[in-house]
């Protein structure tokens, strides 16, 4: 999963291509950004593609790959455990 930014946002949960790549990933998530230029949000991606400044299609709409992976990367070396987010905890 990766933090995208684009111009526009698609109507639903939409697939992503690649120049290098015509199964990248799923566009899931996204909200106007806070300057209301355009959208943020997630996405996942397959590894290959999951680089800031990876340039992806969502149709015709232009998304920018904004973030490495999120959360723990199993890939890397030294980090071979299961990927992991923490949420909000009740007291």
């Amino acid at each position: 999963m990766v933090r995208v930014r684009a111009a526009a946002a698609p109507e639903a949960i939409t697939t992503l291509s690649a120049e290098s790549r015509a199964d990248a990933g799923l566009w899931t998530t996204w909200i106007g950004d806070e300057s209301g230029a355009g959208v943020i949000g997630l996405a996942i991606v397959h590894r290959s593609v999951a680089l800031p400044g990876t340039r992806l299609q969502a149709g015709a709409i232009d998304v920018e790959v904004t973030s490495g992976p999120l959360g723990d990367d199993p890939g890397v070396p030294g980090k071979q455990g299961p990927a992991t987010v923490t949420l909000g905890r009740r007291s």
